[in-house]
């Protein structure tokens, strides 16, 4: 290691450590407002938004949070960010701080992302001065677009899941790279994925994919690695467990009135199969927080949740397949392009803008992303049979782990689409976050598996010369 790669390597970091302090922590500071979730996490804390802003949301972002304890409510549910909000609060009450700065939060959510992205100069390491640079501000251009970061300052579980998550890939990378991978980084790996899967019951599943990829490309230390899966799997499973009955019987009445029978001609059917009553044929077309529905009665939400489940779902969707593909080109259709939420604003009212204003700093990415669905909105369709197929392609030929990481996270991707399409109604759009960060993720995967093997070629030209 040359004293100009290393200082290459500060460089990228300090560039990245500037750009993401000044879009969190320079005013006008960026974030994502409240849409009525942020209590699940915070009010635990009895953190609530203060009087100046307290009407701000979801037009506006609250940058200030003061302790009340009249908001003092133990939601139901658990996240990994409830751990990240309390090293936040611990920071604020070090510093003596009457209120409490989201800004703060938005720097621990960074600073796992800035981890990421030093882990990631390490592992680029093994390519050229010149490639590990373009490597490396891809990944910055692309990872750090503004569409993520800006959930840095929020108290979304999605913080949770993109802070643990980018740490998760440099380390399954720096698996699929190493011969002899140290124990050290396989068990820094299932740490990060298992924080990850108890972020948000949504990523439970997917989940589960990376902990088959830790068994077959640390085979040569089986017991470790079916160890560490293992443990993986079990986090999976705590994540689905703990989720919120209520809740849960929320997103399926969203799911069966909005999605499933959103009318009066095609609701009786529909629910005449799943096993409801007929006379809940009034509700179709409304979604968990309409005004007219009924889930704001306790008693009938929960005998709701005791009638339906996901497996009556899923036998559902086996019998039909044309509304499994119905409701997919419908979400891919309207709900896909828009990669950052339109009705949530970036802005706190104090920055003078608009009411739901978006910054364009950092964006430029997801603006690209957003105005492909212009041209051809089949193109994800198309980008992950591509790669699905290239990394079998390649696999079937040789053993490779690059390829291996490019198809678990191709199938981790189309996964998160699925379960936010087919299991989820409400927020669509933003529950499809993490399908476009890992579709993200396997657009620089894809860049630098071709990259690694045009070094590989170099070398062989080399050798053979000599």
């Amino acid at each position: 290691m040359t004293r100009r790669r290393q200082l290459i390597e500060l460089i990228l970091f300090f560039l990245a450590f500037v750009a993401v302090s000044f879009l969190l922590l320079v005013p006008p500071a960026i974030g994502i407002a409240d849409n009525g979730d942020f209590n699940k996490m915070c009010g635990r804390f009895s953190l609530i938004a203060e009087p100046a802003s307290a009407g701000d949301a979801p037009a506006f972002v609250s940058l200030r949070y003061v302790r009340d304890p009249k908001a003092f409510w133990v939601s139901d549910n658990f996240s990994t960010e409830i751990a990240l909000i309390r090293a936040a609060l611990s920071i604020s009450d070090l510093l003596g701080s009457d209120a409490f700065d989201i800004r703060l939060l938005g720097a621990v959510h960074a600073a796992f992302f800035l981890a990421g992205f030093g882990g990631l100069l390490l592992v680029l390491r093994r390519l050229s001065d010149r490639a590990a640079v373009i490597a490396a501000l891809l990944a910055f251009f692309v990872l750090g677009d503004v569409c993520y970061l800006s959930y840095c300052s929020t108290f979304f579980t999605d913080a949770a899941a993109l802070a643990f998550v980018f740490p998760a890939m440099v380390c399954a990378l720096a698996i699929a790279l190493h011969r002899q991978c140290p124990v050290w980084l396989l068990v820094l790996f299932a740490a990060c994925v298992c924080l990850f899967s108890l972020s948000k019951g949504q990523h439970a599943l997917p989940a589960v994919l990376l902990a088959v990829y830790l068994v077959i490309v640390a085979r040569k230390r089986w017991v470790i690695a079916l160890g560490l899966a293992a443990a993986i799997m079990a986090s999976s499973y705590l994540s689905l467990s703990w989720a919120p009955p209520q809740e849960r019987a929320q997103y399926l009445f969203t799911l069966v009135f909005y999605k499933l029978a959103p009318d009066a001609q095609s609701a009786p059917p529909v629910l005449r199969e799943l096993g409801l009553p007929a006379e809940y044929v009034s509700y179709a077309g409304m979604f968990t927080y309409s005004p007219a529905a009924p889930m704001n009665d306790l008693v009938w939400a929960d005998q709701f949740g005791q009638r339906i489940s996901q497996k009556q779902i899923a036998a559902y969707y086996l019998h039909h397949p044309e509304t499994v593909i119905r409701l997919l080109q419908f979400d891919l259709h309207h709900w896909a392009k828009e990669m950052r939420s339109v009705s949530l604003g970036n802005y706190p009212r104090s920055a003078g803008k608009p009411a739901t204003a978006l910054t364009p700093l950092f964006g430029w990415w997801s603006s690209i992303r957003s105005s492909l669905f212009v041209i051809w909105e089949f193109h994800l369709p198309a980008w992950y049979l591509f790669v699905m197929t290239f990394s079998v392609k390649v696999l079937r030929a040789r053993q490779s782990a690059l390829a291996g990481l490019l198809l678990t996270v191709a199938l981790m991707g189309a996964g998160e689409f699925l379960i936010s399409s087919l299991a989820d109604a409400g927020e669509t759009a933003r529950h499809l976050l993490m399908f476009h960060y890992l579709t993200d993720v396997s657009v620089c995967l894809f860049l630098l598996f071709l990259a690694t093997e045009a070094l590989a070629r170099k070398k062989a030209v080399k050798v053979a010369s000599w």
